[in-house]
């Protein structure tokens, strides 16, 4: 199993024609850290969306986005580098 960390920083979208650009304050967060362990990448996913419910809730009206980081020591679940990369997990 690996563990990751979860926190929420501030984020605005903004699109313009077919792009879309991301500003982020990244030396903010929204709430606490969660450090989660997952088997697999649809493990992850369910609980990356548990961890956005649970900020939305908290901080309702902001808008942000959840980054990911794998624990030092931890070995990545099969197929988690491509997730991260096409942004596919949630």
């Amino acid at each position: 199993m690996a563990f990751f960390t979860l926190s929420a920083t501030p984020a605005t979208a903004k699109r313009e024609g077919y792009f879309t650009s991301t500003t982020m304050a990244l030396m903010s967060q929204l709430g606490e850290r969660r450090i989660v362990e997952a088997k697999s990448v649809d493990g992850l996913k369910l609980l990356i969306l548990s961890f956005g419910r649970d900020t939305a809730l908290q901080h309702p009206g902001k808008s942000f986005k959840i980054m990911v980081t794998v624990n030092r020591g931890s070995r990545k679940p099969r197929g988690f580098d491509a997730a991260y990369d096409s942004e596919a997990l949630g």
